[in-house]
């Protein structure tokens, strides 16, 4: 594996790749010996902060390892309770393959700043981090990209924006044809045309990152305003999924929640499967509802964020 800090990375690769415990502690106090080093020679150093960042980003994967591979019980449950207190930070995925955390009023280096946000996410091998700037509008919240940075084995660590600026030239730099193989059918358009849109202030639904627009409110709202506003949301996506659910049943489909074929929806017994353009045309009638096929997508998900938040 073609390491970018190998200095470091390769003594924290063999300690998270370690599942003997009695090998492991060694393993991680050597990794961290490593990064304590490596943070020491970058004090005075210009022009390093992608490695700092990495470097934060590898002490906070180390606490991890001791946490899960070595913490008593009581330690892993006090952890997570811990989490669970955590006020500021919002869990979008949490699965096997994909990770994805919203960390509110924090800048990219983790340290306070009101009206941003730090995402970091790892979907199977690929590492991000993202710093957004957002501001609420009555009960809307608009949001921008900051600066990203990017992490997969074997690839040299990129960057798409920096300062709010889109780094085309940099993106278009990277098709080449080894890059091409890094990532098949790499398109280079494909890659520039949705950071321009991130860049520009937008509009932040209520599906993106899964309810993060309701956590911010919650937080930021004045509590009567925002439990008034997460209770008429909760309303309106419960409403408006079960007026969807009925007008379903006349183009023969009932509830499935875990259906594949249709999204939430199969077809029911004696009843045959409505063509495309049926299944199309019943998709886009759910704004008469007052939500969108997305929301209704997402419901269930949506919902159990606006309860937890309504209960804290």
């Amino acid at each position: 594996m073609d390491l970018t800090y190998p200095q470091w990375q390769e003594p924290l690769a063999a300690a998270i790749l370690e599942f003997n415990s009695r090998q492991l502690d060694e393993k991680i106090h050597k990794a961290e010996e490593a990064i304590a080093n490596r943070f020491k020679e970058l004090e005075f150093a210009q022009d390093n902060r992608h490695e700092r960042l990495a470097l934060s980003d590898g002490l906070s994967i180390l606490r991890d390892v001791k946490r899960d591979r070595l913490g008593t019980l009581e330690e892993k449950s006090e952890y997570l309770e811990r989490f669970k207190r955590s006020g500021s930070r919002f869990v979008v995925e949490e699965t096997s393959d994909e990770k994805l955390t919203v960390e509110l009023d924090v800048d990219f280096d983790r340290r306070p700043a009101v009206n941003h946000f730090r995402t970091t996410s790892l979907h199977f091998t690929h590492h991000s981090s993202a710093d957004y700037e957002y501001r609420i509008d009555g009960t809307s919240v608009f949001c921008r990209l900051i600066e990203d940075w990017h992490n997969e084995p074997g690839v040299p660590q990129y960057q798409n924006v920096r300062d709010g600026v889109v780094l085309e030239s940099a993106i278009r730099g990277r098709n080449n044809a080894a890059w091409r193989e890094w990532f098949h059918g790499f398109n280079v358009d494909d890659e520039i045309n949705p950071v321009r849109k991130e860049v520009k202030w937008h509009e932040m639904e209520a599906v993106s990152w899964h309810g993060l627009k309701y956590f911010i409110l919650a937080k930021k709202l004045p509590q009567p305003d925002a439990l008034r506003y997460l209770r008429q949301e909760l309303e309106r996506l419960q409403t408006g999924a079960a007026a969807f659910f009925k007008e379903a049943e006349k183009y023969g489909l009932e509830r499935d929640d875990n259906s594949r074929l249709i999204d939430r929806l199969r077809v029911a017994e004696g009843k045959t499967q409505p063509p495309d353009h049926e299944i199309q045309k019943l998709f886009a009638s759910a704004e008469n509802f007052r939500i969108t096929d997305l929301e209704f997508s997402w419901e269930r998900k949506l919902t159990r964020v606006l309860e937890k938040l309504l209960a804290e």
